[in-house]
């Protein structure tokens, strides 16, 4: 026998608040597995423009006249940027692939150069290409 003063929740009332809070929870467990790929996609962007600038030092260093690295690029057909082709590619320790491009520059005496760094199979699916184009001047 229930008293008048008996105060507390139905069963209905109950389902329904774990309804709003499961909408709840999985809106913020989604939210947080795109968190987490963004967060992966930059880091992965990030290492790849710091191998793309630290193979543009390595080339600006080099004498345009002699460097076989930093010769303009033979025709042939060949896409240096789209294949490994001898002297205008290297794989890093971390097994980034960085292909480079070079063709003569705006003025005497400059390259312009485009480096394109290719992540390893190993980071999928988080591939992600890095382009970086710049002139070189030799000094």
């Amino acid at each position: 026998m229930r008293h008048q003063d008996e105060r507390g929740f139905s069963l209905i009332e109950v389902l329904v608040s774990m309804v709003i809070m499961m909408v709840g929870l999985v809106a913020v467990a989604q939210l947080l597995a795109v968190s987490v790929q963004t967060h992966t996609l930059g880091r992965r962007t990030s290492e790849a423009s710091a191998l793309a600038a630290t193979k543009l030092e390595e080339l600006a260093k080099l004498n345009h006249a002699t460097a076989p690295a930093v010769q303009i690029t033979p025709g042939g057909g060949v896409d240096p940027l789209a294949n490994n082709v001898p002297n205008y590619f290297d794989i890093t320790a971390a097994g980034y692939t960085r292909r480079w491009q070079v063709t003569a520059g705006p003025a005497a005496n400059t390259r312009r150069v485009t480096v394109r760094v290719i992540p390893p199979a190993n980071r999928t699916p988080w591939l992600k290409t890095v382009d970086v184009t710049t002139i070189l001047r030799q000094w």
